[in-house]
């Protein structure tokens, strides 16, 4: 990069003034959308509420039923100190 010349841009190369200012107008506005919108998550979740499939199936509410495994054994001997430390 330190060989390259600085040299002053053409009259093609220049954006123009009316097009430069418009671009902001946008980039502005974009830009208060978009906070606007992370500011209020409700209205962008009623989107994707369009898209939902509401035929699902009701959640079963049958009792859990858990046992321990049969590896669980507590009466083992806990592991020297040693050995696990190096």
């Amino acid at each position: 990069m330190g060989n390259r010349s600085w040299r002053q841009p053409t009259e093609q190369e220049v954006t123009p003034e009316s097009l430069f200012y418009s671009r902001r107008r946008v980039l502005k506005a974009l830009g208060i959308s978009a906070a606007a919108l992370s500011l209020a998550p409700s209205a962008s979740a009623a989107l994707w509420d369009l898209f939902a499939d509401t035929s699902s199936p009701p959640a079963r509410r049958d009792p859990l039923n858990y046992q321990k495994p049969a590896a669980y054994r507590p009466d083992l001997p806990w592991t020297p100190e040693e050995k696990v430390s190096g």
